[in-house]
């Protein structure tokens, strides 16, 4: 019965005593770091905290943390018993510059009072070395696992002296040998002085493998491939991939009691905390394309290629329409393809060409083709010879420039041409007179005057001398309606509604084949809406799809092209967030922009000419 009581009298003393003391205390693993050199901070306090506040970290990145456990110790000494219980929160740094840094003191709340730990100097210098997160290699069997931490990306180029222009695929992956519950991509990498398409889903990672680095079993999975194309020569840097990672981490606790693995759950063995990785930076030593027997035809395409060109007919009628299809396919960077220069004969009406795009992307690289379509039109009767298309682009695999021709094609044109055919096509080249530097003999009838008829008094005379009269006449009619409409502003805005919407369309045009996507969304948004503010003379402040359909409606224009001129502003801003394609969104957006402003101008411009006969 004592033994029991002093067991009892024992358990109950150790429970309740504590050490008045708080001691709340701050270090690192290093106090010396270099960039990119990951260390530890830990803040150890000796009792229970209501709250726990850690500092700012300024001029560092948090890439895991906190990490909290905690210990117990019983001492016995000269019958005193003394239990002290610790509690610990750590987290994993890596300096962002050189200079001197302090880890400021963090905050603990404990029986209603604040606690401050101690600040801790860390010194950043210049590393030395690569750091396990940054290490330079492009061949997965170079990896040394004393190099290594147990999470962690590399990045793989395949091929490290490319030409300008080739396509270089960059493979991420992932190795681990922790679990991995999630990870999260905010952005790739920036890619400067390379265009980049992206080559795989990063929504659909790849199956996992295992691989064996040094005796150490690695998980191994892709992330995402990009293809990058070069855009200068010289030494291109491709800055590191930035992944965020939620990993299940075991706490390594120290046994304290016989007691605690008995009374301890294994579930309280390991935590998931956030932690942040980078991949190694890779270097590419890109090769200027070679002077030395390129072609004038040369446009910069890298890669293997194929061209195939087709008229729609060879036989048409004189002002009838037909397509030349110019398709260039291949592996490369077909965005970059410009289309080819056709010599056009004369009298062959040619437009510039519209363009369309088949292209695909696979772990393999880019691949596909971009069609070129132009639209001509014969304006007098006869044969039109088209010279053979040329397109050369630049072989990697061989390190030589190829031409590629295309056959002649000779288009047939009959029947007779309009009066006003050849009008406009003076511009192809000055126009030719033949035989008529020597005239022949006039051989038809003269018809003479009678001597004595005079000028003067003449009818000829009398209308010579009131003509500028009417002119003059003519002349201030159309300036007091010049002056009357430019006192209406209302007239003089729908006056000017379709010569502004042109301008506006001429400088989407020129965004659109300059692929900028923000600019150009801009501009078309401005068109439409500039437009139908001009032309239904409604203020900005007031204009949405309510008033513009009532406006229409008041003008009697046609239900389907109202539906129509509602659908294209829908469709512009719709598009301008779709998924998929931007480049064949903007194409779309662009020509039925184009298109329905022609049709409302052509259907109100003929209204205003009935209205005007009728009155």
């Amino acid at each position: 019965m004592k033994y029991i009581l002093f067991i009892l009298l024992f358990i109950l003393s150790v429970s309740l005593y504590s050490d008045n003391k708080v001691e709340f205390r701050a270090s690192t693993s290093h106090t010396s770091v270099g960039i990119g050199e990951r260390f530890r901070v830990t803040f150890e306090i000796n009792t229970t905290p209501t709250s726990f506040d850690a500092p700012d970290f300024e001029g560092f990145r948090v890439l895991s943390g906190p990490m909290q456990s905690s210990s117990t110790s019983i001492q016995i000494i000269n019958g005193e018993q003394t239990r002290i219980q610790t509690y610990s929160y750590s987290y994993f740094l890596e300096p962002l510059e050189e200079g001197s840094f302090e880890i400021k003191p963090a905050k603990a709340l404990v029986d209603g009072e604040y606690y401050n730990t101690n600040k801790v100097p860390i010194q950043v210098v210049e590393s030395d070395e690569p750091s396990p997160a940054t290490v330079d290699t492009t061949d997965p069997y170079d990896i040394k696992t004393e190099d290594l931490d147990d999470l962690f990306i590399r990045a793989y180029a395949s091929k490290n002296n490319p030409y300008q222009g080739e396509e270089v695929i960059i493979t991420y992956k992932i190795y681990t040998r922790i679990p991995v519950t999630r990870y999260s991509m905010d952005r790739l990498p920036s890619f400067q002085g390379f265009w980049s398409e992206t080559l795989t889903d990063y929504d659909e990672p790849m199956e996992p493998t295992t691989k064996n680095i040094d005796g150490q079993r690695y998980k191994v999975a892709e992330i995402i491939r990009v293809a990058v194309f070069a855009q200068k020569s010289g030494n291109l840097i491709i800055e590191p991939l930035q992944v965020e990672c939620l990993v299940r981490r075991t706490e390594t606790r120290r046994r304290e009691s016989l007691f605690e693995d008995f009374f301890s759950s294994p579930f309280d063995r390991s935590r998931t905390v956030r932690e942040t990785i980078k991949s190694n930076p890779i270097e590419l030593d890109v090769k200027p394309l070679p002077v030395k027997n390129q072609p004038s035809t040369f446009t910069g395409l890298v890669g293997e290629f194929q061209l195939s060109a087709s008229l729609d007919r060879d036989n048409i009628q004189t002002n009838d329409a037909v397509n030349l299809n110019i398709k260039i396919s291949g592996n490369g960077n077909l965005r970059m393809a410009e289309f080819p220069s056709v010599d056009f004969p004369l009298n062959l009406d040619s437009y510039y060409p519209r363009i369309s795009d088949n292209i695909r992307t696979s772990s393999s690289g880019v691949s596909g083709s971009r069609t070129f379509k132009y639209l001509l039109i014969p304006r007098t009767e006869g044969n039109f010879e088209i010279p053979p298309l040329k397109f050369s682009y630049f072989d990697p695999k061989n390190e030589e420039y190829k031409t590629l021709l295309s056959e002649k094609f000779v288009l047939t044109a009959e029947g007779k041409p309009l009066s006003t055919a050849s009008e406009g096509r003076i511009n192809r080249e000055n126009a030719r007179y033949i035989d008529e530097d020597i005239r022949h003999i006039y051989m038809h009838e003269i018809n003479l005057q009678p001597l004595g008829n005079m000028f003067f008094r003449s009818f000829l005379f009398y209308a010579l001398f009131t003509l500028p009269i009417a002119i003059f006449a003519v002349f201030m009619v159309l300036y007091q309606n010049k002056v009357k409409n430019k006192s209406n502003s209302a007239i003089m805005r729908t006056k000017r509604a379709n010569r502004v919407a042109k301008k506006r369309m001429k400088k989407a045009g020129k965004l659109l084949k300059q692929n900028k996507e923000n600019k150009f969304y801009d501009e078309i948004f401005k068109t439409l809406w500039g437009y139908v503010s001009d032309k239904m003379n409604i203020p900005i402040s007031e204009l949405n799809k309510d008033n513009v359909k009532e406006k229409l409606n008041m003008k009697s224009v046609p239900v389907d092209i109202t539906d129509e001129l509602i659908n294209t502003l829908a469709h512009c801003e719709y598009a301008r967030f779709a998924p998929g394609d931007k480049e064949k969104n903007m194409d779309e957006v662009y020509f039925m922009t184009h298109d329905t402003i022609v049709k409302t101008e052509k259907w109100l411009s003929k209204n205003n000419k009935n209205n005007r006969t009728k009155k």
